[in-house]
């Protein structure tokens, strides 16, 4: 008897009649909503189903739901229509404007894969929106910019008078010659999580800025690399001789003729070194928030991969594998030399021998499950591709589709 797996956005079982699935053992379903009523409940305690479901909605009994699906970014604002039996899916962010209360209630319901930012004043009207990133909210009378914003030369000369503006994240201010005080003089205000700015710009800045806003200052005669940058020739020459890194900083690679080029760095995360370059980095004049050394090699976010002898020994000092699904060791691997080359963290499942097993606990961060049980080996491979697997592995028939009606 075949098991059957229904991948869905919504799942309408309100008609489900158990007479046209006796012939499946198991039916599993996964679907943003499913939609009940009595009937079905009643209907389900026949069945051997399992729901893997975001929500469970009870619409009356013939409500047509219709789907509007979306991909991206999506905006709900006054002008929005929709019918009453619309569920509305997007895969991205959501931007509720203040005049959108009639429209966020047309909706049956709405569900984000991503995160909603929303008027303050419409809180109370979410009842029917969900939302799996975050739920943010912005004052109704202010003007919401990019969540990332910078504020360069131009925006104090075409700031509104009196205006309000919204960053949800981060406000930049990397040029020490904007004019701030006439954004000061118009009384313009910004709310915003952050604010990186140079040092000479903090007393023009503070008044401003909401008094939750956390400042980052860069020192004065220092450039500003705003991300996570590798230390390497182009940052010298993009940058100069003193330089703040607001984010983390790779200087795994041949350092030893770029250090002394450089006058002072701070670095406002992490610093990633190897046994190698770490003598080449510590001449620096630096400061850091943390401090790491890793291997030279990296292999990352890769669904499968094989440790064997030849990866392992790819550079003097061995190869960390981080973020993967699944981890197979080679037999030709030594415990002693997983002990001494390799760094794993963050892998779901890693597959070795019993005389492996031991290597793999002592230097494993973060690993979900070590097996030495060759047959795991298949079940991650299903797992990493079920659409593929599902109906030869797992003996089921599969159904994708967006709206399944039972």
């Amino acid at each position: 008897m075949k098991d059957l797996i229904i991948n869905c956005e919504i799942c309408d079982i309100r008609k489900l009649n158990p007479e046209n699935y006796r012939q499946y053992g198991k039916i599993s379903v996964n679907a943003e909503l499913v939609l009940l009523n009595d009937r079905g409940k009643a209907a389900l305690g026949e069945l051997d189903i399992s729901f893997n479901a975001e929500e469970f909605l009870e619409p009356d009994d013939d409500t047509d739901i219709e789907i509007a699906s979306v991909t991206g970014r999506y905006s709900i604002s006054g002008n929005t229509r929709a019918d009453s039996n619309t569920v509305l899916i997007v895969n991205g962010s959501v931007y509720i404007a203040p005049d959108a209360k009639g429209a966020l209630q047309s909706f049956l319901k709405i569900t984000v894969n991503g995160s909603i930012l929303c008027a303050e004043s419409l809180a109370p009207f979410l009842s029917h929106v969900s939302a799996n990133g975050s739920i943010s909210f912005y004052p109704d009378d202010y003007t919401v910019l990019p969540g990332t914003f910078e504020i360069d030369k131009y925006f104090p000369l075409t700031a509104a008078d009196g205006g309000k503006y919204f960053i949800q994240n981060t406000a930049k201010i990397k040029d020490s010659s904007i004019n701030l005080s006439l954004l000061a003089k118009k009384q313009v205000r910004f709310r915003a999580k952050k604010l990186i700015l140079p040092e000479e710009k903090i007393e023009e800045a503070v008044p401003l800025f909401d008094s939750g806003t956390q400042f980052t200052v860069i020192p004065k005669g220092f450039s500003c690399a705003d991300s996570s940058v590798k230390l390497d020739e182009s940052l010298i020459e993009q940058y100069g001789r003193k330089i703040f890194v607001n984010g983390n900083l790779d200087a795994r690679g041949d350092i030893s003729s770029i250090v002394f080029k450089i006058d002072e760095m701070i670095v406002n995360g992490k610093v990633t070194v190897t046994q190698k370059t770490k003598t080449d980095f510590d001449s620096i004049r630096a400061k850091y928030n943390k401090y790491e050394i890793s291997k030279s090699v990296v292999i990352r976010d890769k669904p499968a991969i094989t440790l064997n002898n030849q990866l392992l020994k790819l550079s003097c000092d061995g190869v960390r594998i981080e973020n993967c699904a699944h981890l197979t060791i080679a037999e030709d691997v030594s415990a002693q030399d997983i002990l001494d080359l390799a760094e794993l963290c963050n892998i779901a499942m890693v597959s070795c021998s019993e005389e492996q097993q031991a290597a793999v606990i002592s230097i494993g961060e973060n690993i979900a499950k070590i097996s030495t049980d060759p047959s795991d080996k298949q079940a991650i491979a299903i797992e990493s591709n079920p659409l593929t697997a599902a109906s030869t592995a797992l003996n089921a028939k599969l159904i994708n589709t967006e709206k399944f009606i039972m």
